[in-house]
């Protein structure tokens, strides 16, 4: 009889474990997190021809970290090859009533802009993630990206319990989409947002009212020339109404900085004075 009762003590904790581990492991059960993660997936993308790219994300560290104020909390973009373009498809929502949707054929040249952009934050190295907490319904899903190449090669990965990609990534990432928007769809109008005037601004040449400056924009990097001579080449990023260097220039003390005031981009000068520069066509 002792051992009867010791059997069915041993089976009863064997199911208590089993239980746990089922619930610890997959997404069958009520709590805890998975990770279906391929660590052998290719960190290294040879192919530059997307054929499909999609990207679904929150906002929250674009706001919080980047000097924005994107009304939407979520978005989901998506450029896919067609014989005769691009096919961009975009929407994003908020609790509240924000929201936008749009779809538009765009230049095929878009996919070897955005591929440029892939390339830029190497996103290969987020392939094969596959991560989150259990229970969490799919429409929840925090991040998710897919990228299919003519090659046949992918990359994929998602999270739907936080980021898969920083902050700068998503910036950039959510910057292009709506520029694109803003180029090629005449029907979307962007929903008010405090500091998208210069990221309008910021594309092409601007120039001093004396026409002996300029600025030439081109991605996330600045040319500055005085008098037709290039004086320094920089990166740069956005932060609230800041224009900033992400490094030291050859000539660092022509700018200390850009900033934006009275709808116009005013460079300030490191010996003091400020100078107002014009978008040129």
């Amino acid at each position: 009889m002792k051992w009867f009762y010791l059997t069915i003590i041993i089976i009863f904790a064997l199911s208590i474990i089993l239980m746990s581990c089922k619930a610890d492991s997959g997404r069958e059960g009520t709590g805890g997190s998975y990770d279906y993660s391929n660590p052998k997936a290719p960190k290294t993308i040879t192919s530059q021809d997307i054929t499909f790219f999609e990207y679904t994300f929150v906002t929250d560290a674009l706001n919080q970290w980047y000097g924005r104020n994107i009304p939407y909390r979520r978005c989901t973009f998506s450029l896919v090859r067609e014989e005769d373009g691009a096919r961009c498809i975009g929407s994003g929502y908020n609790e509240s009533d924000a929201s936008f949707d749009f779809e538009f054929l765009a230049p095929l040249a878009a996919l070897d802009d955005l591929q440029a952009l892939v390339h830029e934050h190497n996103l290969a190295q987020v392939n094969g993630i596959n991560k989150g907490a259990i229970a969490i319904p799919e429409e929840f899903l925090a991040t998710r990206l897919k990228v299919r190449y003519a090659s046949g090669e992918t990359i994929s990965a998602s999270d739907n319990s936080g980021p898969i990609l920083n902050g700068a990534n998503d910036t950039d990432i959510y910057d292009f989409f709506m520029t694109l928007a803003q180029k090629f769809d005449s029907d979307f109008v962007l929903e008010p947002e405090e500091f998208w005037e210069p990221h309008k601004v910021l594309q092409g040449r601007l120039e001093s009212e004396d026409g002996t400056k300029a600025l030439v924009f081109d991605t996330k990097e600045v040319s500055i020339f005085e008098d037709g001579e290039l004086i320094e080449c920089v990166r740069y990023y956005v932060s609230r109404d800041q224009v900033l260097r992400s490094g030291i220039g050859k000539n660092f003390v022509l700018y200390r900085h850009f900033y934006w005031s009275d709808d116009a981009l005013r460079g300030k000068r490191r010996e003091g004075g400020s100078i107002k520069f014009i978008p040129k066509p």
